[in-house]
Order: C-alpha cells, then sequence, then structure tokens
C-alpha cells in the first residue's frame, strides 16, 4: 500500500488530488484525532454509522461472564475513496467498487464518492439498489470538495491559526484546479411543513448544528405539499442557544442585533420543536413566494441541491427575488 506523500507524484490528475486530499485528512487526523473522528462521522450520518478512530480507552468493560478492569482497542473499518474531477461518475465502476469491498473482512466498509458536487440523486439511488440486490453490508457516502472545507473548518476554532493555515492551502490547491463549485449556482431546498409559517415570518431555517450541508449555496428555498413555495438568499448562517432570555452565538461570527432578534422570535414561538440550544439558524434577506412543482411520485426527503443553469430558460439572476420570479410555474422531477 502507498504512503500519502507531500509532493505529487502521479501523472494522473485524478491521482493527485487524491493524494493531496487524503494529506490534508491526514494532517487533521495527526492535528487533533477527535477534530478528524467528527469529520468523518458528519460524512457518515446518512448511513448511521459511527466510527471509532484510533485507540480508545475505557474501564470497567462488563461482558458476556466477566468485568475487564480495562480495555484498549481499535475498530475495524476501511474507508474507499473514489475520487472525480468533473462528477462523470460510472455505474459499473461503483459497481465494482462495491464488489471488490463487499469481498475483504471487516465490518464497517465505506465507499466515498469525492468530487465538485455530492452524487446525484438518480445514480446515488442506483448504487443503493445494487447494494440492496447483491446484499453488501457497504455503505456509501458523498462530499464534495468545498464541502469538506467546510466541514473541517467548522470543527476548527478561530484561535487555531496554525491548521486554519492548511485550510486555506488546500482550499487554495482546489480553487486552482477548479475543484470547487461557485455557490452562486446553487440552491439548497428544504422541507418545511409545520415551521413554515415561523419561516416565512423570520426569515430563517434551522437545522441542528450536527446536520451538514455538504455544497455551498447562495439560495435557500422552503418545499411544502409538493412544490418549492419561497426562496431567499443566504446572509448569515449563525449557531446560536437562547439562554437566560438572551441569544449567545457559538460561531464566533458577527451579526446586526435585529438578526438576533429574529433568532430569538423564532425561538421563542416555535413551540413543537425545542430549538433553545443546539441549532443553527440560516437567516435569509426574505423568503419570496414562488410555485415550482415536483412532478414526480413522492415527496422531498429533506433537502436537495439544485444547480439554478439546470432549469430551462432560467438566465443569470442577480437575488432570491428575480429567481423566485424567474422559476415560478417551472416543474422539477
Amino acid at each position: 500500500m502507498r504512503k500519502v506523500h507531500t509532493y505529487q507524484k502521479y501523472s494522473e490528475r485524478e491521482n493527485w488530488v487524491t493524494n493531496n486530499t487524503l494529506l490534508f485528512l491526514s494532517r487533521l487526523q495527526n492535528y487533533n484525532n477527535n477534530k478528524f473522528e467528527k469529520v468523518i462521522n458528519t460524512i457518515l450520518q446518512e448511513n448511521n454509522l459511527y466510527l471509532n478512530i484510533g485507540v480508545k480507552f475505557y474501564q470497567q468493560e462488563k461482558v458476556a461472564k466477566s468485568i475487564f478492569d480495562g480495555n484498549i482497542f481499535q475498530d475495524e473499518f476501511k474507508i474507499a475513496i473514489e475520487t472525480k474531477l468533473f462528477d462523470n461518475y460510472s455505474l459499473s465502476q461503483m459497481k465494482n467498487h462495491i464488489d471488490s469491498l463487499s469481498s475483504e473482512n471487516g465490518k464497517n466498509r465505506v465507499l466515498l464518492a469525492l468530487s465538485k458536487s455530492e452524487l446525484s440523486r438518480h445514480i446515488k439511488a442506483q448504487i443503493v439498489e445494487y447494494i440492496k440486490v447483491t446484499n453488501s453490508d457497504i455503505k456509501l457516502a458523498s462530499i464534495s470538495f468545498s464541502g469538506l472545507i467546510d466541514l473541517v473548518l467548522q470543527n476548527i476554532a478561530e484561535y487555531e491559526i496554525e491548521f486554519i493555515e492548511e485550510i486555506e492551502e488546500y482550499r487554495e490547491f482546489c480553487l486552482e484546479n477548479r475543484l470547487m463549485m461557485d455557490k452562486n449556482d446553487y440552491m439548497l431546498v428544504v422541507t418545511a411543513g409545520t415551521s413554515l409559517k415561523e419561516n416565512l415570518e423570520y426569515g430563517i431555517h434551522y437545522d441542528p448544528v450536527e446536520r451538514n450541508h455538504n455544497t455551498s449555496f447562495k439560495y435557500m428555498g422552503l418545499y411544502v405539499n409538493k412544490a418549492i413555495v419561497a426562496i431567499g438568499e443566504v446572509k448569515y448562517c449563525v449557531w446560536a442557544d437562547l439562554v437566560n432570555d438572551s441569544i449567545v452565538i457559538n460561531n464566533e461570527i458577527n451579526v446586526p442585533d435585529d438578526v438576533k432578534d429574529r433568532i430569538s422570535g423564532i425561538i421563542k414561538n416555535t413551540n413543537y420543536y425545542d430549538i433553545r440550544k443546539g441549532h443553527k439558524f440560516y437567516i435569509v434577506d426574505k423568503f419570496y413566494p414562488t410555485n415550482v412543482i415536483k412532478t414526480s411520485s413522492g415527496s422531498l426527503r429533506a433537502k436537495q441541491y439544485f444547480n439554478i443553469s439546470d432549469f430551462p430558460g432560467v438566465t443569470a439572476v442577480s437575488n432570491a427575488e428575480e429567481l423566485a420570479s424567474s422559476l415560478a410555474g417551472k416543474e422539477w422531477q
């Protein structure tokens, strides 16, 4: 098995992009194993899979007929990465990867797709179906280069200057090699339902802080009853708690007082969920009404990313109001 090298040693672009990404992750692991473990497990959270990475120390562990005074162990796992520079995944290649991983021993085996954007819903569904048909226990995960950077950055404090420089170095590498999508081209659509009234009133969508969005986006859409009904431009992402009737911001971001008031308002007026602690709040300028109809069967599952240019006839837009107007009456599957 080849060791990860500091300098590029491969002629194939995908190989040295993968090499530099592994180098970036290995430096994170060397810097702080707990942060590395959190990043990996966030990527895998959709699979309900949690990996203990590195040696673990436990005492007084009860097993079948004994209680050990102490235990030192390391979980067995393997994460195999398939890197693409242009999101051009081949179903046959991914099936071959699944077959290869299935033939190996180990209780936690993951195929991770790494590219400019996450796997499309179409090819992801085909791969998951193949896993089911072959009775494989392989897990499938996907993340973009920009999503990986954002995820690592979320776990690094502002004072950790040394590793922030490491992140910026990797970001520059990705930008120079056009591995990152322009967030201005993307919209994240999330299900609203019960919270729609408060979302519209305060111009806010909220999520648990541990829920990751792996592709950068400029716009956010609200989905309910088989349609995107409102679109706003994201201005802030604030990790906040309501403590003693005051908003405490946890991600070291400066926001105006009116934004804090909006966060406080939606927390206090949301009675069906407890969002006082452990949530992040996406603040938009305003949610503008629209009606973008989902024609395929079934409802949206939690979230979906859209490249704005994928909608026929939609020209360049400069703000959320223009986007909402341009998309009104259009359809998607």
